[in-house]
């Protein structure tokens, strides 16, 4: 299992995708590069094989959305 640090993917999206961009994610994990999608208002699509780390990344998903929607 890989994983890497959410502010490495914020910078990395933040370098090479403009805002607005669709950025596909084929190993979703845990759904960093989703969040840092979001935070960088970019769009994605992820696809995950196992049913754990889906349920944890569409639950980290979710609170991200219901904060952002309190602001």
């Amino acid at each position: 299992k890989a994983s890497y640090s959410q502010k490495l993917c914020d910078q990395l999206i933040d370098i090479y995708f403009p805002k607005g961009s669709l950025i596909y994610d084929p190993f979703t994990g845990i759904g960093t590069t989703q969040l840092s999608c979001l935070n960088a208002g970019c769009s994605y699509l992820g696809s995950e094989l196992d049913k754990e780390h889906f349920d944890i990344a569409n639950k980290r998903l979710s609170d991200l959305k219901d904060i952002l929607k309190l602001k």
